[in-house]
């Protein structure tokens, strides 16, 4: 399969990152490599290197046959997102999942992946957040603000939740709970369901509240846990019925 430059380029970053990992685990990536002959002058041999007429670019042969990557990562037990805690399931995951925000390419700034604009308000705690029209979950459904409300209600409010601060602390999202304060709060327990300050404006449109500024908040929107699955997918977030 011909590629760009450019695309080359990012894949050979991407898979560089990937195979940095360590631990027991194995996953195999496929992945499409070779020239397109087509595109290529037989007549032509100066390859603009020095080369003198065997039109050898210095390439690997590799027949167009298709190559493998593989992986080695610690042992995983879940690909749920909500589940991941410190495991070798997150090497996974980040190729499954998509949030509002990533970090391209391994960079320090967020970027838009299902957001395409948000607006904050002046006191930096009201975020309103406009989602891709074209984004479809695997199954050709529609990625809607309440898929967001949803996820983060289980990330909060279900049993199954590993890491219950990405929405109450990391991004400190209002919400009720049934401690004397947030600090004695212990989660999902004191959790209030269906308190978080987050709501659909419309099906494209997500608007959220904190309860004070937070210089991260955008950078700590781009973790595993707070990308969305479709609304009602699992049957562990109160207030939902969930097929699974």
């Amino acid at each position: 399969m011909g590629e760009t430059p450019s695309n080359t380029e990012g894949r050979s970053t991407r898979r560089s990152f990937l195979t940095a990992a360590g631990g027991a685990g194995m996953v195999a990536l496929a992945g499409c490599t070779g020239d397109d002959s087509d595109d290529t002058d037989a007549g032509d041999s100066d390859t603009g290197d020095g080369d003198t007429g065997d039109g050898d670019t210095g390439d690997d042969d590799t027949g167009g046959e298709e190559q493998v990557l593989q992986l080695s990562i610690p042992p995983t037990d879940s690909f749920d997102n909500i589940r991941i805690k410190g495991d070798g399931s997150t090497q996974i995951t980040n190729q499954v999942y998509a949030g509002l925000l990533t970090h391209p390419e391994g960079g320090l700034e967020p970027v838009g992946e299902i957001a395409t604009n948000v607006e904050i308000s002046d006191d930096f705690q009201t975020y309103t957040f406009e989602l891709d029209e074209n984004a479809v979950f695997h199954n050709g459904d529609p990625v809607r603000a309440q898929d967001f409300i949803y996820s983060w209600e289980r990330a909060v409010g279900s049993p199954n939740a590993q890491e219950t601060r990405h929405i109450t602390t990391d991004v400190p999202v209002e919400h009720e709970v049934e401690a004397e304060s947030y600090e004695e709060a212990t989660y999902p327990d004191d959790y209030v369901p269906g308190s978080l300050a987050v709501e659909a404006v419309d099906d494209k449109t997500l608007r959220m509240n904190l309860r004070f500024a937070w210089h991260s908040t955008l950078e700590k929107l781009t973790i595993g846990p707070l990308e969305p699955v479709p609304e009602g997918l699992v049957d562990d977030a109160p207030g939902y019925d969930g097929e699974l």
